[in-house]
Formats: structure tokens, sequence, C-alpha cells
């Protein structure tokens, strides 16, 4: 039995250095394995360090977190990930409400089916707010095509990017999806963010 340790660094997170702290004292022998670079809305499939760690753990191995948000963008993600671990016939545990998931473990059954029914109301959340965001941007199209002025071709893109954007996809999946470069993706979800900004803030002259 091996224990392992991940964590994801982030410059936002001041308490990341007691959560590995925490996790220490509770298992002194684990092996870290750190992301560093990588934001918390990128899926556990595009995270190096984490896609190296699950694709190496084996039957009786242990991963130890803080808690199990860590291993993915949201929880559809996370439990994709704790169901894939469990077949392998990896445990996790936590530090955070020291939960433990175990193959073949009825309470482990019943924790994934509460997270997973967690996940399909997270996942229709995000489509109604995906869907209001079209009917938007269908209602005012001439602003939307003021804000993206170029070719034809373009337009059509961005609007593809942008409606993948408000379904959460990443940067990278809108990017590979819409045949698209990065730095176009970018470019659309800083004019998104311009326009939303715009619609909440009062206009000059006109604030109360």
């Amino acid at each position: 039995m091996t224990y392992h340790a991940y964590q994801r660094l982030s410059p936002k997170n001041r308490a990341q250095s007691e959560h590995r702290q925490a996790v220490q004292a509770l298992f002194p022998e684990v092996t870290w394995h750190q992301e560093q670079g990588v934001r918390g809305n990128v899926p556990a499939s595009e995270r190096p360090v984490l896609s190296a760690l699950l694709a190496a753990l084996q039957r009786g191995d242990v991963l130890a977190l803080h808690w199990i948000a860590c291993l993915g963008r949201d929880i559809a993600d996370v439990v994709q990930v704790i169901t894939a671990l469990l077949e392998k016939g990896v445990v996790i545990e936590t530090v955070v409400q020291r939960l433990r998931f175990s193959p073949a473990d009825p309470s482990t059954q019943a924790m994934l089916q509460l997270l997973a029914g967690m996940a399909e109301e997270q996942t229709r959340r995000r489509l109604v707010a995906a869907e209001w965001g079209r009917e938007a941007l269908r209602e005012d199209k001439e602003s939307w095509n003021q804000r993206f002025k170029g070719r034809p071709a373009d337009k059509k893109r961005h609007r593809q990017i942008a409606e993948l954007l408000l379904e959460g996809e990443t940067l990278q999946a809108c990017a590979s999806k819409t045949g698209a470069s990065l730095s176009t993706v970018k470019r659309v979800k800083a004019r998104m963010n311009a326009e939303a900004e715009g619609q909440h803030c009062p206009r000059a002259g006109h604030a109360k």
C-alpha cells in the first residue's frame, strides 16, 4: 500500500500550506503530487500532474486529499475521477469530514449517488444559464455584431465560441471544437465580459 497526495496550487488560495500540513499530519509518509499553473476550471483529464497520478495509482494505493473538489473542475468531473479510481481498487481519503471512499463499500456508493445528484443539478443550472445567454445573444444581434466586427465567417465562429463559453467549456476546449486559436477565444471571452459589465454598470452621466 502506497500513500499519495494531490494538491492544485493557486496563488489565490492562501490556505494551501495549511491544507498540506493537515494532510501530512494524517499521512506522514505520503508522496506529494502538486499541480502548478493550472486553473481550477480545467478538467482532470487536462491536468498533466493529476492525469499522470491517476494513471500510476494501483490497486491498494491510497489517495489523500484535503477535499475532493481538487480532483476536477466541477462535481461531475470529481465523481468521474472517484469512480474511475474505485474501479482500479484505489482508496480515497479526505481531511475535511474525514471521508473514506473504498471499493465495494455501501457507504461509498451512497456518497457517490449523493454527489451524482448534485452534479446533475449543477449541470442543469449551467444549461439554463447558457440558454438564457444564447437567448440574449439572439435578441441583441445588432449589439453582438458591433462587438464582433470582421468577416462573416469570423462572426459565426465568435458566436459558436461564445455559446461554448456560456456552457462552461474551457478556453482550450472552445479552441479545439471551433478550430479557432486560443488568442481568439480569449478575445471573445474578454468582449463577453466587457458586454456583461456594461449591462450591469450605469452609463456615464446617468449614475444615481
